[in-house]
């Protein structure tokens, strides 16, 4: 299993019976799918064409896709967020950079739009980050490091971050 796969999974244990879940449309965030109880109920929102194909033949997931101009370069909708009133129970937030310094970053704006307007609808926010991610920086940042709760990650980060998630109540998971 590599490391996009072991944080699917991870984040997948997250779930909860007639959650109302944001996948974003990172392939990490996508991992999440394969290993959903198939026995919960759930609606899944997303602008992702990847996990609405992935989502096909789910038999209890209620599916909305936020659809739009299509953008082949990430595989996702562009769409007027203005025009999103969902309001999440969870969101799982793909990143390409997290700093204590930048926050969360991305390189393509629209995105960040879509992630920054989703943080601001859910009650829990869970960034999907392989160890890469870390200390890394892009230059969109779409929110702030503090706006999360969860993070999912392949191995556990070096001690200052792990002193900030501990003294900001951030909890992190790791396979």
């Amino acid at each position: 299993m590599n490391q996009k796969q072991q944080i699917g999974k991870v984040a997948s244990s997250l779930l909860e019976e007639q959650d109302v879940i944001f996948i974003d449309s990172g392939t990490t965030a996508c991992q999440i799918i394969p290993f959903m109880n198939e026995d919960m109920h759930m609606t899944v929102i997303t602008h992702s064409a990847l996990a609405f194909e992935m989502l096909e033949g789910k038999k209890n997931v209620k599916v909305i896709l936020l659809g739009g101009e299509y953008r082949e370069k990430v595989k996702s909708f562009f769409f007027d967020v203005s025009a999103l009133h969902y309001n999440f129970t969870k969101s799982f937030i793909s990143t390409y950079g997290l700093s204590l310094e930048n926050g969360l970053t991305n390189m393509d704006n629209f995105e960040g739009m879509v992630k920054n307007h989703v943080i601001h609808s859910s009650k829990e926010v869970i960034v999907l980050a392989d160890d890469t991610k870390f200390s890394r920086v892009s230059y969109n940042c779409f929110a702030p490091i503090d706006s999360m709760n969860v993070v999912v990650t392949n191995k556990l980060p070096n001690k200052r971050y792990m002193n900030y998630f501990n003294e900001n109540d951030i909890l992190i998971r790791v396979p």
